[in-house]
């Protein structure tokens, strides 16, 4: 569970944990929104993981698709330097508001989030000018993994798949002028290396008319100009509770294809004790997690109580495991 608190932040002097915040640095210079990826694939660091999101910069000399400050989502200075993304926050069909759906853009941090740490998040947003209604919410998630799962826009699933999910008010209104600045500070309840950013709410609730449609005249939808995005490690958090991670005490490696193993796989590093505290098997990176009663040799190990320490960031779990062949 995310715990979250809604501050106005200091300035802190830690590194952004966020590559190309400010999305100023590009492979080359983009000039086209095409088809799949909006050449979003140019902005360092960052990818589409659903849909087509737009990087826009002022290097671009075609002010009707991605320039700076003329585009074709409208017309917008960046809040620092020459580049921001463009992106659907929302959009569905007129008719009935069915098909609802987000853009969503994705990173890796240049360091994994993990628990009893509190961390900030800031970032700037706008509404595009040809947006038809402004949803009014903003998403960031996280995740283990990558979610990226589109092939040419063809095969994608409905939104990525995330593990925790901040939804931010943005309390706008019609205003497609202006830049509003989110921030917050939160905690995780595990240990996470990707940002994804769009609306997992997919609600129409709060929306707010700003126009008839003008680019896409079946649709209603609302568009966002993104910029400057910061996230920050703060402190440690003393007293921390996160949930206790549930592992068997009791499992049977005898080959009969049942309870053969313990997974460990929610935790970063295992180490297994025999009962004289002589460890007898190490999992890090380099493993599946997988326990099935062998120590550091492939050698199995006979019946009885073993002890485990498992760490996951910067939480430590004991226990017993009884193995019985």
């Amino acid at each position: 569970m995310l715990l979250i608190s809604f501050i106005c932040l200091n300035s802190y002097s830690q590194d952004n944990l966020v590559v190309n915040g400010s999305f100023e640095d590009y492979t080359s210079c983009p000039q086209e929104n095409n088809l799949y990826q909006g050449e979003f694939e140019k902005c360092v660091g960052w990818w589409g993981a659903y849909m087509t999101p737009d990087f826009m910069n002022s290097c671009s000399f075609n002010p009707a698709l991605v320039s700076v400050p003329q585009n074709f989502g409208g017309y917008q200075i960046p809040y620092e330097g020459n580049g921001y993304v463009h992106f659907a926050g929302h959009s569905w069909q007129k008719s009935n508001g069915n098909y609802s759906e987000s853009e969503y853009i994705q990173t890796k941090l240049t360091k994994p989030l993990e628990p009893c740490k509190k961390y900030s998040i800031s970032f700037y947003i706008s509404v595009a000018n040809w947006s038809t209604f402004n949803t009014q919410n903003i998403s960031v998630a996280f995740s283990k993994d990558s979610s990226y799962y589109c092939d040419q826009g063809s095969n994608c699933t409905e939104k990525p798949l995330v593990d925790e999910v901040i939804n931010f008010k943005l309390n706008m209104g019609a205003d497609t002028l202006n830049w509003y600045k989110i921030d917050t500070n939160f905690t995780v309840s595990d240990t996470y290396q990707f940002l994804t950013i769009g609306d997992f709410k997919l609600t129409l609730e709060d929306t707010v008319y700003i126009q008839e449609s003008v680019i896409l005249p079946q649709y209603d939808y609302t568009f966002f100009y993104i910029d400057s995005i910061q996230m920050t490690f703060i402190e440690d958090v003393n007293n921390c509770e996160i949930d206790y991670l549930t592992v068997p005490n009791v499992f049977t490696p005898n080959n009969d294809q049942t309870n053969e193993y313990i997974d460990f796989s929610q935790f970063d590093k295992v180490i297994i004790l025999n009962r004289w505290g002589t460890t007898i098997l190490i999992m890090d990176s380099q493993s599946n997690f997988h326990w099935h009663g062998k120590n550091y040799k492939e050698e199995d190990v006979p019946d009885g109580v073993y002890f485990y320490m498992a760490y996951r960031g910067n939480y430590q779990q004991e226990g017993s495991i009884q193995l019985i062949r």
